[in-house]
Parts: structure tokens; sequence; C-alpha cells
């Protein structure tokens, strides 16, 4: 059994792209609605009906309690798992081979490695009915770039990382780039998460981002978790300029 579990708010835009790109990957899905008030609920009930939606019981986005939450349904599934936020697409070549090679080297789970994905053609709208990597498909690979050569500011540092594992629970830090799991292993190539932070860039894709600001608890505010939903349009426009030079066509790396 392959589990996907995702956390979402008022996801419309990108859900789509997010349903259609995961259900042939896995043979289910935890979708967990933080009071969604736009057609998010509706989408996935049509398009993975056999797929869970559920509420969440935080009142508010708190990175911590969310990190509880999707470990509690992580308990319910047995099996291989990953954790995903909507704007993170899995891309494997072969789950099974992978999940052999993992069971093969005594490991719980594999870290897989993340590609930050920036629109370089932003006046390209993407054709909803398409798969998002195929029209947009620019980026770099966080292993791969080197920050300090470049002058990047440290933002573009933040590890996009997730684990995929066959372990009870995840054992995530805050934040679940990491984990306290005891044996995990690393794979460089063949796997790895598209972070869409920076694509498709429109006013649509920029305004989900900015919506998510109220949702962050005052805990998550205080101590600096969440930082990436609190900022405002112009700073994000501000880190999509300075990104998009180093963006690379990454279809031949990930194949």
């Amino acid at each position: 059994m392959r589990t996907v579990i995702t956390h979402f708010y008022n996801e419309a835009y990108m859900l789509p792209w997010w349903l259609a790109h995961h259900a042939p990957l896995f043979d289910h899905g935890v979708l967990i609605n933080h009071g969604s008030t736009d057609e998010s609920v509706a989408i996935c009930k049509a398009m993975v009906p056999h797929w869970e939606v559920v509420d969440t019981f935080n009142p508010s986005f708190d990175a911590l309690m969310v990190d509880f939450e999707v470990m509690h349904h992580e308990r319910l599934h047995p099996g291989w798992k990953i954790a995903l936020n909507v704007s993170e697409f899995l891309v494997c070549a072969d789950l099974p081979a992978l999940e052999r090679d993992v069971a093969k080297a005594g490991f719980q789970g594999v870290r897989l490695h993340g590609a930050v994905m920036i629109d370089v053609e932003p006046e390209r709208a993407p054709d909803p009915a398409l798969p998002l990597f195929a029209q947009k498909h620019h980026g770099f690979l966080e292993r791969q770039f080197d920050h300090a050569r470049v002058g990047l500011p440290w933002y573009t540092k933040a590890m996009r990382s997730r684990l995929y594992h066959c372990a009870t629970i995840g054992a995530y830090s805050v934040g679940r780039h990491q984990t306290q799991l005891p044996l995990v292993g690393e794979i460089q190539d063949g796997a790895y998460v598209l972070w869409y932070g920076f694509a498709p860039w429109n006013e649509r894709f920029i305004q989900r981002k900015l919506a998510f600001a109220p949702k962050v608890s005052a805990t998550d505010r205080q101590v600096g978790f969440g930082w990436q939903h609190l900022i405002g349009a112009e700073q994000m426009a501000q880190q999509h300029r300075e990104m998009r030079p180093h963006a690379k066509d990454l279809r031949t790396v990930l194949r």
C-alpha cells in the first residue's frame, strides 16, 4: 500500500495538477482540509473519490501541530507513505524499485532531494488539462546549487527534501523536511520532490500564497515558523526576480 498525505486551504488552482499527478502513483491519499471556502473539497471528491478528505482538528495552522496531525494519519495507514504540500510533486521513474532498494539496504525510508521550480515564462499561462511539469519545468536542484558562489539570499537555501518511508510515522522535525528515524537512506538520482514555490508565476498563484497568512498561528508567528506564508506580494516578486536567472531546464535531469 502506498499513501500520500497532504493538507490544503483554498487550493483550487493547484489541486487539479497535484491530484492528477499523484493519483496514478498512490493507492490511497489522505487530504486534510483546513477550512477551505473555495472549490477545493469538491475537486478532491470529483478527481479522487476513493481517497479520504478529512477536516483538520487544528483551529489554525501551527507547524508543530500539523506535523502531529500528519503523523496521526500515517499511523493509520501501514505501508509506504509520503507527506507533501500541494506545491510539492513527487517524481520517480520506478517507485517499486526504489522501495526494494531501500528495504534491501535495511532502511525504513529514504530522503528525496528537492528541486525549486521557477517560472521563467510567466506570460505563458499553463493549461490545467496538461501536466504542470510539461509546461513549467525550469528550476534548480537543491543539492547541486552553489548558493555561496552565486550569492543568492538565505531563503533560497531552505531544504525542500521529503521522506518516503514505511515506518509507522515519519518522526519529523518541525516542517517535515527532516526526520529523527534512525534508519534512513538518501538518494541522489531517480526520485525528487519538485517544489512549485515560484511557478506558475501569475496572479492566481500569488493570491493563493498570500491567502494563507491569516491561518498561521500566533505561536508560529512569534517563533518564526512558517515565515514563507507571511511575506507580502512585493517580497515574493523580489524573490522570484532574484532566482529566475539561475533556473535551468530540468527535463533532461528529471526523466
